[in-house]
């Protein structure tokens, strides 16, 4: 089985054909067992990608986080596959048009050197709507800016958009103590405001 390790902006996701996929059964069960730092490889999640066109970059893309769950997109997912895809000289075209199951995203090589590359991608326009993030306390928000998000009688202002999944960003002052902050992502990752869990 055939597959790389690949990181972008501190997330590494392991980039595989579908083809390496023929004959399991069960891929999230796969993508869990292989993205375990202890027992697996080890990584954020896992990347399955088929080209459907070379000559013109067209890609179908999929994203498994490390529990096995199945993810909408990632940018930095997408970097890391395209990548993966011109490290292997797998597409002749500078720009990727990856097919993710929230539409399709445009990526572009800007740079290679030493196998280091510079990529950028089109990752849409951000959606602020309660129901398109999702995001669910009970009201309708037409948008979730400094929302007052209480975790362990802490308040964190939050504000909340969606670029294909969600995404929770918190603007502090200083950084808090590493433990404190993955102790806080954590809780909100997985707070039941996010009904389809949210990044970080």
């Amino acid at each position: 089985m055939k597959f790389f390790k690949v990181h972008s902006l501190g997330n590494d996701f392991l980039v595989m054909d579908k083809v390496e996929t023929k004959g399991l059964s069960n891929i999230s069960s796969f993508a869990g067992t292989i993205c375990d730092r202890h027992t697996g490889v080890g990584a954020d999640g896992l990347l399955l990608i088929s080209i459907k066109n070379k000559a013109k970059g067209h890609v179908n893309f999929r994203i498994f986080n490390a529990d096995g769950t199945e993810a909408e997109v990632s940018g930095n997912g997408l970097r890391c596959a395209a990548a993966a895809l011109y490290h292997q000289k797998k597409i002749d075209s500078p720009q990727i048009l990856f097919k993710t199951t929230v539409g399709q995203r445009e990526c572009t090589l800007i740079e290679e050197k030493k196998n280091v590359f510079v990529l950028k991608i089109e990752m849409g326009i951000p959606r602020l709507s309660s129901r398109d993030i999702p995001f669910d306390d009970g009201s309708l928000h037409e948008k979730i800016i400094d929302y007052p998000l209480s975790i362990n009688k802490i308040i964190y202002p939050i504000t909340v958009l969606s670029l294909g999944n969600p995404h929770c960003a918190i603007f502090v002052d200083s950084f808090p103590d590493r433990i404190e902050w993955h102790q806080v992502g954590r809780e909100i990752e997985s707070h039941p405001f996010f009904p389809n869990r949210t990044n970080i």
